[in-house]
């Protein structure tokens, strides 16, 4: 059986780096990520058009090349967190999570009895289609799926305590430009009051040994996330990835002193 290697990475202190996938479909993106030497890759399917085949052949890569895959599903739906998981996830993000109680179902859609209410599909993408025993198979996943909830919105940031003490939540990933939004600051992710809110998340996740995870589209912030006590960082996306490298060499092409990155938006 597969191990999680971002989990781990996690478990003993370190800090990962992955990106988002927003629109390139070939499993062989996932072959690209791993030879660029990053931990994980999160296949977006809440804003992006990824339908579950799509999602299932970019999985099943991701396992067999080292890079843990997350997908992001778009709510809180029985069938599709199942699927998603028998396709081989190992790891889920929930996004818009203001209650402790959806917390609470999410954990118990993603682990089998008695931590959770899974139903059992052995001998899919989630044991590489090899046959392992029942007993066996729950004991090891149960403990291997990374659970990651969403903090982004100013609901999520009054229940922060009560959301802490969900028991099997492994990252509090924080949302900045949607949280901007909810707090009437739209796009001011560099506010006062932005960043004294974000500070919060962290040192009540912190507290309550959960992994803080923040976006960032420039490799110069990484640091400082860390220093934060961040460990979990998405850095750019895919699009962001072609689109500035495009950007950046028709400019220095046509003389251009002038280069604009795009940043992706969470």
């Amino acid at each position: 059986m597969r191990q999680n290697k971002t989990k781990r990475l996690l478990r003993q202190g370190e800090t990962v780096i992955g990106t988002w996938l927003d629109e390139l479909r070939s499993p062989a993106v996932a072959q690209l990520l791993a030879a660029a030497g990053l931990d994980f890759l999160i296949v977006d399917m809440e804003h992006a058009p990824y339908n579950m085949e799509t999602m299932a052949d970019i999985v099943r890569m991701a396992r067999q090349v080292g890079v843990t895959p997350i997908v992001r599903v778009p709510d809180l739906t029985w069938e599709r967190i199942g699927r998603v998981l028998d396709a081989g996830a190992q790891g889920l993000m929930l996004p818009r999570v203001e209650a402790s109680s959806e917390v609470h179902q999410f954990v118990s859609y993603l682990k089998y009895p008695p931590a959770g209410r899974r139903g059992m599909a052995s001998g899919l993408g989630n044991t590489d289609f090899q046959w392992v025993t029942t007993q066996e198979y729950i004991n090891f996943i149960n403990d291997e799926i990374l659970v990651i909830i969403q903090i982004e919105n100013k609901e999520a940031v009054a229940n922060l305590d009560a959301l802490s003490t969900v028991a099997g939540v492994d990252v509090f990933f924080i949302g900045p430009e949607d949280l901007s939004i909810s707090l009437d600051l739209a796009g001011q992710q560099s506010h006062p009051h932005v960043l004294e809110t974000i500070s919060h998340i962290i040192s009540v996740a912190r507290r309550q040994q959960i992994i803080p995870g923040m976006p960032t589209s420039r490799p110069e912030s990484i640091p400082s996330l860390r220093q934060q006590g961040v460990r979990f960082i998405t850095y750019a996306s895919d699009v962001e990835f072609i689109y500035n490298g495009a950007l950046q060499g028709v400019q220095a092409l046509r003389g251009s002193n002038k280069v604009e990155v795009t940043q992706a938006g969470e």
